[in-house]
Formats: C-alpha cells, structure tokens, sequence
C-alpha cells in the first residue's frame, strides 16, 4: 500500500518522546475501528496524544470533560426549538466529531457513561425517537482515573467491552522529563504538527487493514488465549466472542504498521496484555488481579 502510516509515528513522537509502543498501540486500535481507554494519572500526555492524531490525519477533534453533573445531552446533543422555523431543530453534541478525548470518563455517573454506549457501537446516536449517524472515521479515547482515586464511578463490564485495548502511559523517563524542563512543555509545540494524511487517506488505510491475512495457527493461538479465559478458576466471566473478533482486527492493523500483511503468533502474545484484562471479570475490581491471569496464561501458549 503506498500510504505510509510510520508518517503518523514520526509526527505523534515529535511530540510525545519515549513511548513508541504506545504510539503504535494506539494507533493500531484507531486504524482498527477501536476505542482506546487509557487508565493513568493526571499530566502524563494523554491530551497531547489525542490531539497530536488528530491534526496528523486531518481529523476534527472534540474534547468532552467529564464531570459529576455532566448529562448524556451534554454530549450527544439536544433539540431545541426554533422560532423561524417554528419547530425543533436538532442541535449536535461534542460526539459528532472524528476523534473524541472522553476525559476522565469516570469522573461522571453511569447514566452519563452510558451515554457513549450506542455511540461507540453504532456509530449513531438516538435522540427523542430520531436516530443520528455519526462521523465515518470515528474513535473514542477515554482517559480514566485509577480506581482507588476519589470521586469516581466504576466503567459497567458492557462498556468496557466496546473498548479495543486498555493502556498506560507512564510517567516519562529521566531523559525525556529533564528535557520538558529545558525545552519547555510539548503541548506548547502541538501547532507544528504537520498533517501527513488526509481523511481519505485513513478510510483507507482502514478498508486495507481488513484485507491482512490470519493464518490458522494465528486463530489456534487466540483461541487458546480466549478459551483459557473462560475456564480459568478465578475468572468469573471470559473474553467475549467481540473480544475475540476485536483482538484479531487489532492484530491486522498491528501487522501493517510493522510493514506486514499478514499477522504472527506473537502479534497476538504482544497485544494480548492490552487487549484482554479489561474483558474479563474477576473479583479485582482494579484489575492487576485480570492482567496477573491474562499474563500466566500467555505463558501457556506453545509456539
């Protein structure tokens, strides 16, 4: 394919120093139709990130606060009534957009969270009966405070379950953060993001990621992984047939972005740790206990 995604790399990790993989993860979520939910501290870049995407691929950003009185029409939207034209007139919410920074989404309640649901599956909201679709390049990145952190509200299973990969920054390395203190914060340098691809461009980037082979000892590895989730003794629910389907389009578009068309075994042991603890359900409502599980049976796998 002559597009060339390392351009989209290249521009993000001008900006965000130090974390490649995570770049590329995100990345290859995006290219894959996912949603990304990014679990960290405040002030590690996860703004930044979003935005740097955006203005690298030409996409129209919005960036939604999440809030305790935040409401579900705060964010799809609300109809109004016009005196010109003597009815209600739709009015839509920060969700019509290309990429959707839902920050500290659990911050706000479930009624709120719940919100997003229809959004991030359909790609359409419904509003007073009336059904609106939603941009054709879509993706939510969600950024969300540790649980033990005051003040929030625990994501439902069925919601975490749309989201293609869960992550973590990390704090900046010695390196990376001594050179914020010369050179000053990269947020400040987000106006010399060059956009490198167009809209088209990513449409279709995404239609070619589909078409990336999947071998059968590729399907035999991620089954492996998924029916040990099922039967493992300390998890409660297992990895869902959508987890299964999302983690193999997350594999594809993995492969292309390493300049592959087709997928590995350890395509799927790499990204396994991201994509897999939040899709099963333990009695950990943190998770650490999820990843421990994930990680133990990786280490099952026979290559």
């Amino acid at each position: 394919m002559a597009i060339n995604p390392k351009k989209v790399e290249f521009e993000i990790s001008r900006i965000i120093k130090g974390k490649e993989n995570v770049i590329r993860y995100v990345l290859a979520a995006f290219f894959a139709g996912g949603h990304i939910l990014i679990e960290d501290v405040p002030g590690v870049g996860k703004t930044t990130l979003a935005i740097s995407m955006a203005k690298a691929m030409s996409l129209a950003f919005n960036r939604i606060q999440f809030t305790s009185d935040l409401m579900p029409s705060d964010i799809l939207g609300i109809y109004i009534y016009d005196e010109k034209k003597k009815d209600f007139v739709f009015r839509p919410g920060p969700i019509f957009s290309n990429i959707i920074l839902a920050d500290e989404i659990n911050r706000a309640p479930p009624k709120t969270q719940s919100a997003l649901l229809e959004a991030m599956a359909e790609k359409t909201v419904s509003i007073e009966g009336k059904t609106h679709k939603l941009e054709d390049v879509f993706c939510v990145i969600a950024t969300q405070n540790p649980m033990d952190s005051y003040g929030t509200f625990a994501l439902p299973e069925s919601e975490l379950d749309r989201f293609m990969i869960k992550i973590s920054m990390g704090y900046p390395s010695y390196d990376v953060e001594k050179s914020m203190i010369l050179n000053g914060d990269p947020s400040e340098r987000l106006p010399d993001i060059q956009s490198v691809l167009t809209k088209q461009d990513v449409l279709d980037i995404i239609k070619h990621v589909k078409h990336i082979h999947v071998s059968n000892e590729v399907a035999d590895v991620l089954m492996f992984i998924v029916q040990k989730t099922r039967k493992h003794k300390d998890v409660y629910v297992g990895v869902s047939p959508r987890g299964t389907l999302q983690m193999i389009n997350l594999a594809k578009s993995y492969a292309f972005l390493m300049d592959r068309d087709f997928v590995t075994p350890f395509d799927i042991i790499e990204l396994a740790p991201i994509a897999f603890p939040h899709r099963i359900l333990t009695d950990d409502t943190t998770q650490k206990k999820n990843s421990i599980i994930i990680e133990e049976i990786i280490k099952e796998v026979k290559l």
